[in-house]
């Protein structure tokens, strides 16, 4: 089993869900930077987009750490 699949239990994912939305509400931070939207494949939720995870499917290889670098708005940290 993924390290990761342990986490994917209907409790743990609508908590996540909740937190996410509060994050993005927009009242408490000046900007996000939505990692788990922009590395998720859409056709599996479980899992990274091709390419993009570890073998231990816990955390982006070189290719996910590199769209994440590009991704960021600098301007966000300043």
């Amino acid at each position: 089993m993924c390290a990761f699949c342990q986490f994917l239990v209907p409790e743990k994912d609508s908590l996540r869900n909740s937190f996410k939305a509060w994050i993005g509400s927009g009242t408490f931070f000046d900007g996000i930077i939505d990692l788990d939207a922009m590395m998720r494949d859409p056709q599996n939720y479980a899992s990274f987009m091709p390419g993009l995870d570890t073998d231990k499917k816990f955390g982006p290889y070189a290719a996910g750490e590199q769209m994440i670098a590009e991704a960021i708005n600098i301007e966000l940290l300043r």
